[in-house]
């Protein structure tokens, strides 16, 4: 996240200049959960890598909770495979402008945690079994998915009401990126209202662990415990930045080789603690200093 300042998903585009010869990219994998609630955010978990395993690739789109930097497509087909909505990726090349890259060297991967919920007019929609294709593009190349299951429904009259203080805590921030990534009105607040099944969850746990006064050597990791679906990936590496923060050695090396082994494009976020350019403890460190 730089924003980890994207903790969950942000870089900086300083891999350098390689010398990497000209490949595409390979099979995108997407991380889907099985229902959307309407209204609520929408987590899916991207990891790009190049087409070739002695290939690499210079210049991606960095996508972002915050952001999906033009390089992200959907598209949304009924049960009988009739296009139901659709947006196209428009991936620009202007890291000038301040638009985020990165690169990736021959074998290595990266996955991206992006919120969609708002991309597509699921509220139009009736509830059912929808199948959503994902495209992800550099200017360069491009990858889709196979089309993949989610059922889609409104909230019941308890969700309603989450939701309701959801949109009154968000305010006119455009995304629920944006309102996971920004100063907080009010610190004390944000370690409320953690439930398991929340689809905002983990978003709120990521607001909570940028913003909150507590030290955070000493917030309990098992607050993470209630993320599920696609975020538990990232919400596992915030416990890794906890265990960083509190010295405990132990519990980092576990996170690091179950990165290495079974995450390995979640392998940048690690490789930044260690190297003590954490996108998290940076965005955590320059914060506005709360109004008085």
């Amino acid at each position: 996240m730089n924003n980890q300042q994207d903790a969950a998903d942000g870089d900086d585009g300083d891999n350098g200049e390689v010398p990497l010869r000209p490949a595409g990219l390979g099979a995108l994998d997407v991380d889907l959960p099985g229902e959307h609630i309407v209204g609520f955010p929408l987590l899916i978990g991207l990891t790009v890598q190049a087409d070739a395993p002695n290939a690499g690739l210079r210049r991606l789109p960095l996508a972002m909770l915050s952001r999906l930097s033009g390089s992200v497509g959907l598209q949304l087909l009924d049960p009988s495979g009739v296009q139901m909505a659709a947006t196209r990726p428009h991936p620009v090349d202007a890291p000038d402008l301040g638009l985020p890259i990165y690169n990736l060297l021959p074998g290595e991967s990266r996955r991206m945690l992006v919120e969609v919920g708002e991309v597509l007019p699921f509220s139009t929609l009736k509830e059912g079994t929808y199948h959503l294709r994902v495209t992800y593009a550099s200017t360069r190349s491009s990858t889709t998915s196979e089309p993949l299951p989610i059922q889609i429904r409104f909230p019941t009259p308890y969700e309603k009401a989450v939701l309701q203080s959801l949109w009154a805590s968000r305010g006119s921030l455009p995304s629920w990126g944006d309102w996971a990534l920004a100063p907080a009105p009010d610190r004390t607040k944000t370690g409320e209202g953690f439930m398991v099944g929340d689809p905002s969850v983990y978003l709120r746990a990521l607001r909570h662990l940028r913003e909150s006064d507590e030290d955070l050597a000493s917030i309990n990791p098992a607050l993470l415990d209630v993320v599920t679906g696609p975020p538990a990936k990232e919400a596992l590496l915030l416990k890794a930045e906890l265990a960083f923060a509190r010295g405990d050695k132990a519990s980092f090396q576990a996170i690091q080789t179950h990165v290495e082994q079974q995450l390995p494009g979640l392998l940048w976020w690690i490789t930044k603690m260690v190297e003590g350019r954490s996108d998290f403890a940076f965005a955590r460190a320059n914060r506005p200093k709360p109004k008085p």
